[in-house]
């Protein structure tokens, strides 16, 4: 497994997590967090995982920081498909047959 390959790192977390091995799962996901810091997955497991050892601040924080990659990135589809629009829309007006 490559040391530096957040996924790799979220999938063992994940493994660790339904083998209920809650604090290595805790450790893999932080390390896919630190390698990956917008990977969106990695701090919603990680908030669950604190959830099931019962430390509801920490768990909360994750899931914050979950739902506030979420919303960003969420935002910026939008302003890509909006530009895709306004692109698309001056390409069929410049390519439109202009009437004398």
């Amino acid at each position: 497994m490559k040391s530096n390959f957040s996924e790799a790192h979220l999938a063992l977390g994940n493994l660790y997590m339904a083998r209920k091995q809650n604090q290595k799962a805790v450790n893999e996901f932080l390390e896919a967090i630190r390698l990956n810091p917008q990977s969106e997955i990695a701090f919603y497991r990680l908030g669950q995982t604190y959830r099931n050892l019962e430390q509801l601040e920490l768990a909360q924080q994750q899931l914050a920081r979950y739902a506030e990659l979420v919303r960003n990135r969420r935002k910026q589809m939008a302003q890509s498909r909006s530009a895709i629009k306004q692109f698309i829309l001056a390409q069929s007006q410049s390519s439109a047959p202009r009437t004398p």
